[in-house]
């Protein structure tokens, strides 16, 4: 398992996005990383657009020789800290960073925005991802009032503490 002291989140930069685009090479895996809308295929415009690049906080979680193991965002929707785009470099699934990262996500979040609650929107079919943020103290939960999503996505919440 990677030691958290061995990795450190920071600001997304150009070369983390144009290295993140590359993990996704068919419709099904950045759909289940980005949502529905993500078109496909992509170039570096559409890609940047449909991630919401220019309108929320990107991060990139590094480790000890600066390779990009993730990436996720967040913003603050209804006093919460929202999670999105979350994702563990292919190569490097299923050893424990997705905890890592939607950890220092919250911190950082929590840190920016004040708030003490988390969310997350995630994919139905998508079990991985489920049982990180599982392990990470987020469940599901009823949509908020006036909220609606398409069909297959399951809305988290996380009350620490």
């Amino acid at each position: 398992m990677q030691k958290q002291s061995l990795t450190r989140l920071i600001p997304a930069e150009p070369r983390h996005v144009a290295e993140l685009r590359c993990w996704f090479t068919d419709r099904q895996s950045l759909q289940s990383w980005g949502g529905p809308h993500f078109r496909f295929p992509f170039d570096a415009e559409s890609f940047a657009h449909d991630a919401a690049l220019d309108r929320m906080d990107s991060f990139a979680l590094l480790d000890e020789h600066d390779a990009m193991l993730g990436f996720g965002q967040y913003y603050a929707k209804l006093s919460r800290v929202h999670l999105s785009r979350v994702g563990v470099h292919p190569d490097r699934r299923g050893a424990g960073l997705g905890q890592t990262l939607v950890r220092k996500l919250m911190q950082a979040g929590r840190q920016k925005f004040g708030f003490d609650e988390f969310s997350l929107y995630v994919m139905a079919d998508n079990p991985a991802a489920i049982a990180c943020y599982r392990r990470s103290g987020f469940q599901p939960a009823d949509l908020p009032l006036g909220e609606s999503h398409g069909p297959g996505i399951l809305f988290m919440i996380c009350r620490p503490g």
